[in-house]
């Protein structure tokens, strides 16, 4: 901010100068080309006077000679006036210089004008863009650091309000996702407690039995018999354990939030569209879309792009850097969103890894909602 300032004064003091320098030019050559004109034309009439009466002399003739007469020294003129020799007598030749006031008025209003609309673009760009701009250095600074705790002060700039929007948006899913985890960390140790707690029951049951079969304790076949399916019940209920601990694990991992609501396709494909139509040329690959026609889908918009995306990158890295195309189809109700690359087909075993996109256009939901439900 200091440095924008410095910048201004620099700027403000330039066409100062720039204006006083224009002033002191515009006066200095019209004194010369004043002065020019009065000395020709009072020439000019010395020589009339050679040959003609003083009385055939008019003034008016000329543009600087006002007055033209035998000099007297004890007349008084407060006109500016020249004294020339001509024929042995003195003549005294009043004058006027010939400068524009106008002219250099509208040259230092044009400057005035300038120095205020400079003004003006500083004073804007400082209160609008700089100074909401410096209250956001240490934004992104809390953010990353997690201090997640203080929201984000709304700002009406036309610049930077949606931004600031978007940012107080981000800290609050940061936040609930934080909370969250702490939360799922919470749980996640309560049940492996829980189930470590379990597990010891049954397991110092079946170390009980082992020793009691080890040392021959059991006389009778029948009681064998039953120490061994104690042995295999306790196992069951440990192996039971052991897959609610998994699927617990799998269950945080795979979940996350999907909001399903209605959405253009227009508004996923223009997303795809000015993320890849740049990267793409980069990478001397043609990106082409296809013509579609529009239409209302029900579907989670973000978690939408977020899978083309996925398809997209998986089309860039598999592909031989050819082309990319993305067509769209409609079946039975459905449209279909295609994604091909150019390059080597896939490996027969490799096909049953391979998804489709079903969206209905008719309001049908068909956004998955775990992760797990897509194969790459």
């Amino acid at each position: 901010m200091s440095k924008f300032r410095r910048f201004a004064i620099l700027v403000l003091i330039f066409e100062l100068l720039l204006c006083a320098t224009a002033n002191i030019l515009w006066f200095s050559l019209s004194d010369n080309n004043s002065g020019a004109v009065w000395r020709v034309e009072a020439s000019r009439i010395a020589f009339r006077l050679e040959k003609e009466q003083l009385s055939d002399i008019n003034p008016e003739d000329y543009s600087t000679i006002t007055r033209v007469s035998v000099y007297n020294p004890d007349e008084i003129c407060n006109s500016d006036y020249l004294v020339l020799n001509v024929g042995g007598t003195l003549y005294r030749f009043e004058y006027e210089t010939a400068s524009s006031p106008l002219a250099i008025v509208f040259i230092n209003a044009s400057f005035a004008l300038l120095l205020l609309v400079t003004l003006g673009l500083f004073l804007y760009i400082g209160v609008k863009v700089l100074k909401p701009f410096a209250s956001m250095n240490s934004l992104t600074a809390d953010l990353a650091s997690g201090n997640l705790s203080v929201p984000v002060k709304e700002d009406k700039s036309r610049y930077f309000g949606r931004f600031l929007w978007g940012v107080n948006m981000l800290r609050d899913k940061l936040e609930r996702t934080r909370v969250h985890e702490i939360e799922l960390q919470r749980e996640r140790k309560t049940l492996i407690l829980s189930l470590s707690h379990d597990i010891k029951t049954p397991l110092s049951a079946i170390e009980l039995y082992d020793r009691a079969l080890s040392e021959n304790l059991y006389d009778s076949d029948e009681k064998k018999k039953e120490a061994y399916d104690a042995i295999l019940a306790n196992s069951e209920q440990i192996r039971h354990y052991v897959s609610d601990i998994a699927a617990a694990a799998r269950e945080d991992f795979l979940e996350f939030d999907v909001t399903v609501g209605e959405i253009y396709l227009s508004s996923v494909i223009d997303k795809i569209r000015a993320y890849y139509s740049d990267r793409l040329p980069l990478l001397h690959t043609d990106f082409v879309i296809d013509k579609y026609s529009d239409c209302l889908l029900k579907a989670d918009r973000d978690r939408l792009i977020e899978v083309i995306q996925n398809v997209m990158e998986n089309a860039i890295k598999y592909g031989d850097g050819v082309d990319i195309r993305i067509s769209f189809d409609e079946e039975e109700g459905c449209r279909l969103i295609y994604v091909e690359n150019s390059g080597c087909t896939m490996k027969e075993e490799e096909m049953t890894n391979i998804f489709i996109i079903c969206l209905s256009a008719k309001g049908t939901n068909g956004v998955m909602k775990r992760v797990s439900n897509f194969r790459f």
